[in-house]
């Protein structure tokens, strides 16, 4: 099965190296698999404690977790041999027990017989689960996590004809590949990621079900704004603000749309559009969203976030002052609700370039802190075009030679967007 998370926190030269020898293959048959250059495999056993780029990390993480349960053992022995943690076995342990209950569980549904309201409870229990640790765990484990509720969706169609059954699975399908296609972005992949958004509309229209329709064309949107898009951008915005009247997915569209056309740098529109959505949320009240309020997780678009959004719109035409003021009460959000970690990070990077944009750069740097602090692999594409972002904001200021710009440089190179 692939519904697998990765037993490995932090990946060094070592524990890759670790892993080749548990899959007992040769440097070039290693590279091959992981889709780097067999000199990449070659570095990580001559620098046993180099810590490889996020993406080679994702790499690594999606082989571990397509490994059977004898990998495992043999790398948790490996690195055990070759000096590491020595806790790392009861690691890889605790992996493999949760691992093992999730393919209890996917087996459960793949056996059935029959589609019936327990088996769709417990398949949109385990969607429920997969969107609520979206921002949680590593990118590679989740999306296989993600593929692995799509892929029984799809496996249990062929046990039912009946239409609200279909319906059902059609939106679990569209749902996982919503979510997959999100992740796909995280993970560097943007062309993977607009495929699985189409596709993610395409299974929202066949269920017949508005807010999923709506939720993956704000999804869109984005893919399209953060490739320079923006005419794109506001077409799948349309597309969706078309799909529903009211509620939180069309206060989402209208704060994509403040992305979008801050993309366009016309402030303007960015303000009307900022306008409509609080308007939309006021006269939403309490309207019921399935994604939001019964699946919620990654489908979820509360304050937080609607400030998150207004922040980055604000901050990419150069309004340092109202950023700064709609990111802060996102972090203050963050703090209360306690949640995930890497859109905070996201916040937090807004923030930074905002207070550079004014001249803080002390304030800047203390921001900085958790986000440096990171694992390599919750480092995301989005958050590595953020800090680039800030690092332009840091030359721009003549400040390129200050210890922020160099915290920023090092994070970059490791992420492999930039060469030493």
């Amino acid at each position: 099965m692939n519904d697998d998370a990765p037993a490995i926190e932090a990946w060094t030269g070592a524990l890759a190296t670790a892993l080749q020898k548990a899959l007992r293959l040769s440097n070039e048959a290693f590279a091959a698999e992981l889709g780097v250059a067999p000199r990449t495999v070659a570095g990580w056993h001559a620098s046993p404690d180099v810590t490889p780029s996020p993406v080679n990390q994702a790499a690594l993480d999606t082989r571990l977790s397509r490994a059977p349960a004898g990998i495992h053992r043999r790398v948790a022995a490996a690195s055990s041999t070759a000096g590491r943690d020595q806790a790392r076995p009861a690691v890889v342990d605790a992996i493999l027990v949760e691992r093992s209950a999730r393919e209890v569980s996917t087996d459960a549904l793949e056996y059935t017989v029959g589609v019936g309201p327990h088996v769709l409870s417990l398949l949109r229990s385990r969607l429920i689960e997969v969107a609520d640790r979206y921002n949680a765990d590593p990118p590679a484990a989740v999306f296989l996590e993600i593929k692995a509720v799509r892929d029984t969706a799809v496996g249990l169609r062929q046990a039912t004809r009946r239409p609200s059954e279909l319906s059902d699975l059609h939106v679990v399908v569209g749902a996982a590949a919503a979510l997959m296609g999100s992740m796909a972005f995280d993970l560097g992949q943007p062309r993977a990621a607009g495929t699985l958004a189409r596709s993610a509309t395409e299974f929202g229209d066949l269920a017949g079900h508005s807010s999923l329709v709506a939720w993956t064309f704000g999804l869109r949107a984005t893919l399209a704004f953060w490739a320079g898009k923006t005419t794109a951008a506001l077409r799948a915005i349309e597309g969706g603000l078309a799909a529903v009247d009211a509620g939180p997915q069309r206060v989402r569209l209208l704060y994509i749309a403040a992305r979008a056309h801050a993309v366009a740098g016309d402030a303007d529109a960015v303000a009307a559009s900022l306008t409509a959505a609080a308007r939309s949320a006021e006269s939403s009240g309490d309207d019921h969203d399935e994604l939001q309020d019964d699946i919620g997780g990654e489908f979820a678009f509360g304050p937080a976030r609607a400030d998150a959004c207004a922040g980055a719109a604000w901050l990419e035409v150069g309004d340092g002052a109202r950023a700064a003021a709609a990111v802060a009460r996102t972090l203050a959000s963050y703090e209360l609700a306690a949640l995930p970690v890497a859109l905070a990070a996201g916040a937090r990077l807004d923030l930074a370039t905002a207070l550079v944009m004014q001249g803080d750069l002390t304030g800047a740097a203390e921001t900085l802190v958790p986000v440096l602090q990171l694992p390599a692999q919750q480092r995301s594409a989005a958050l590595t075009s953020r800090m680039q972002r800030l690092r332009r904001q840091l030359r721009g200021h003549g400040d390129g030679g200050h210890p922020i710009a160099e915290a920023t440089r090092t994070w970059c190179v490791d992420a492999g967007s930039l060469t030493v």
